[in-house]
């Protein structure tokens, strides 16, 4: 207030008069002018963004963009065209590789963002910033949902062997029907909540309008907090269930190939696990906040108020997404074969060196013994 006041006397202004005009220009109702986005105003600290910060941060997401989009193509590629293989573990496979396209892709508006010194650029127009902010609040929390469903059904398959099935049709119409109801959730937000793009956070967010409740902030913190910590949770006990079935057990041949399965799927979950620990920490610090008005009292330091969000929703989520099919390349042998082939022979030498891989692809569906797997 003191600076408005300085402001007011040597514009000859009333102090009131000018803090009223100045949150009216930085607060304007979006349905006002729909091409552009609402930009949130800064915290109170007057917090400055580090630009070599911001640049390290926006490089990070795009070898995210690149290196993950094409992984995750690859693994898709082998997946569907060369593994053809309909088991629940493919499947989910498969749709961790789709939303792992989809997250990386969608990562590409903040790059701009930090690496234009966090400017809105593409999220300057409400409408993008509105669907974008719908659809990662969709996509995101799917991925995790289908990370908890591998680690749930590798659990199982380690306990009870082959006596107890997973049912693939069960475990798809869950992951639709879970992606559904975030779908939904993130619709009627609009209903409540205009979308700005936050300038300390770096991307498009979802604000409560004015004259909504302040219990419409503490439904949406508990809601995120039960779809993070709810399958943190799951895939937590899920792993740690695995790893102690696992640990100092003798693996007949005849199983070796399913105890592989496992072991890749204990390393995915142990890998969701350690990259998405801050958005789970954020999220939680987030919710003991309601009490007093956000960003105190946690989010008013350097770090948490200009990086805490963007590290932990965005930057780290889309590592994870990178390294899977990194994790997939390296345990799934078949894959691992087709990647050596394509990058150690020539165009002429390619399409018969494929014919061989692809006999032999079947031959390991068939009987996945007849090579020797080390574990």
């Amino acid at each position: 207030r003191s600076h408005y006041f300085i402001q007011s006397i040597l514009r000859m202004r009333n102090p009131d008069e000018l803090i009223s005009e100045i949150l009216s220009n930085t607060t304007a109702s979006p349905t006002n002018n729909p091409t552009h986005t609402m930009i949130a105003a800064g915290y109170p600290d007057n917090l400055q963004a580090d630009p070599t910060a911001d640049k390290v941060i926006g490089t990070l997401l795009l070898m995210c963009v690149v290196l993950g989009t094409t992984a995750n193509c690859l693994a898709l590629y082998y997946l569907v065209f060369k593994q053809k293989c309909v088991a629940l573990v493919s499947v989910l496979y498969m749709l961790l590789c789709v939303l792992g396209v989809v997250v990386c892709v969608m990562t590409t508006p903040v790059v701009v963002s930090m690496l234009a010194d966090r400017r809105p650029v593409i999220f300057s127009h409400s409408r993008f910033c509105e669907i974008w902010d719908r659809m990662f609040r969709t996509v995101l929390p799917t991925s995790m949902f289908v990370v908890a469903m591998l680690s749930t059904s590798g659990c199982v398959t380690i306990v009870y062997g082959s006596r107890v099935s997973t049912p693939r049709r069960y475990v798809l119409t869950a992951i639709t029907g879970y992606a559904i109801l975030c779908l939904v959730i993130s619709v009627l937000k609009r209903v409540f909540e205009d979308a700005v793009y936050d300038r300390d956070m770096g991307f498009g967010v979802g604000r409560r309008q004015q004259g909504t409740s302040p219990a419409w902030d503490t439904a949406i913190v508990l809601i995120s907090l039960l779809q993070i910590g709810g399958v943190w949770v799951v895939v937590g006990l899920s792993l740690t269930v695995s790893a102690w079935n696992l640990h100092g057990r003798t693996v007949r041949r005849s199983l070796r190939a399913r105890h592989r399965v496992s072991v890749t799927i204990c390393l995915l979950s142990a890998l969701f696990l350690l990259f998405h620990l801050p958005l789970l920490l954020t999220t939680f610090l987030r919710g003991i906040s309601l009490h007093e008005a956000y960003p105190r009292p946690y989010f008013t330091s350097h770090f948490m108020g200009l990086y805490s969000w963007v590290l932990a929703k965005i930057l780290l989520p889309a590592l994870n997404m990178t390294l899977n099919p990194a994790v997939m390349c390296w345990r799934i042998p078949g894959f691992a074969i087709w990647m050596r082939v394509r990058d150690n022979f020539p165009e002429g030498r390619l399409k018969r060196r494929t014919t061989y891989l692809e006999s032999l692809t079947r031959t390991l569906t068939v009987n996945p013994n007849i090579l020797p797997v080390t574990v």
